[in-house]
Order: structure tokens, then sequence, then C-alpha cells
């Protein structure tokens, strides 16, 4: 390495370091509820989620993200970002040039059938799947409790927060292999 004009080997510690670098950006997304009320007999969850570049000097290209929900149908679910009967809400393409420190806001609403949550314990669950051209893939999932729902606050109605982590962990935590992928895809 070159310091005060002059060649030195390297110390061990900036070497590891140049090995450990992230090579891409880091994607960050963070869910807040907005209200939780009652609407045409359903439990309805309004809702903001922030997508964030948060990797200094990197940009992102063509952000997109997926939103999943067993439980719930999307409020919009009859436009073109949607499908699985309204439980998926998708987007590619958001933003073209994400830029650090830049935040990129998607509003939505979640609706809940009241008699199908009383079967599930009043819990229902949404999974935010997301990333760009360069960045892997991360997944934040989130538990609702509808008994919290007349809570002062609601994001206290979220009573599990699993967020940013990456699909690859996810999947090395639930033990599945690139033979556990293939195996799947093949009993479509």
């Amino acid at each position: 390495m070159r310091i005060d004009g002059q060649t030195k080997p390297a110390p061990h510690h900036y070497v590891e370091a140049l090995f450990k670098r992230i090579n891409y950006p880091n994607i960050e997304a963070f869910l807040k509820i907005n209200k939780v009320d009652v609407f045409q007999n359903k439990y309805r969850v309004s809702f903001n989620v922030g997508f964030f570049n948060l990797s200094p000097l990197q940009n992102e290209e063509k952000l997109s993200f997926i939103m999943v929900s067993k439980e719930g149908v999307f409020s919009n679910s009859n436009g073109n970002y949607y499908n699985w009967n309204g439980h998926k809400y998708f987007k590619e393409n958001v933003k073209d040039i994400f830029a650090f420190g830049e935040g990129v806001l998607e509003s939505e609403a979640l609706l809940f059938d009241t008699y199908l949550l009383e079967q599930n314990g009043k819990k229902g669950k949404l999974m935010i799947n997301f990333g760009g051209r360069y960045s892997p893939r991360k997944s934040s999932h989130y538990v609702f409790d509808f008994t919290k729902m007349y809570d002062t606050n609601p994001n206290n109605i979220i009573i599990e927060r699993n967020e940013n982590k990456l699909v690859k962990t996810l999947q090395d935590e639930g033990g599945v292999d690139k033979d556990k992928i293939i195996e799947d895809f093949m009993k479509l």
C-alpha cells in the first residue's frame, strides 16, 4: 500500500477489510401502521412501507418489491400490480436510480376477514420481499395481533418483527439448500 509517497506492505487488518467490504447497496424497508379500523365488516390495516438506500456512494437501480399476506387482501387489488386473488402486491422498477439516503414510500391497506381471523387466533401476517439490480433480495416478516387493534398506538398490533434479513440467511435458517429448491420446483 502507498503511505506518504512510500510503498509498504499492507497490514493484515487492511487486507481483511478489503475482502469483507460490501460490494452491493444496502437496501432496507420499514413498516409503519397508520391506522387499524373496521371497514365493511373487515379489519383494515392502513400502512406505509419506506424503502431506503443506506449505502454511501452506492446507487441502486430498478428497486422492486413483493408484499404477500395469506390472511389479508390488499384493498386496491383490482389493479395491474396484484395477483393471487389480492393476496400479493408487487412492483418492478419502482425507482430507476435509487441514491444513498433516498427513501421511497409505498402506501397500502390490507383487509382481513374477521371470521377467518377468529379461526386463526386473531393473527395475520405480512411478508415484504425487496431488492434491486445489484443488491441481494431481503425480506421482512410481520405478525399482527388484532386483539390489540384498539390500542392508542396502531403499531402495537405488530407482535413480531423480523426485518431486513437476506433471503439467503432465511433459507439457511430454514434448512433450505439447492437440492430442496430444485426438488420443490420440480413438484410444480
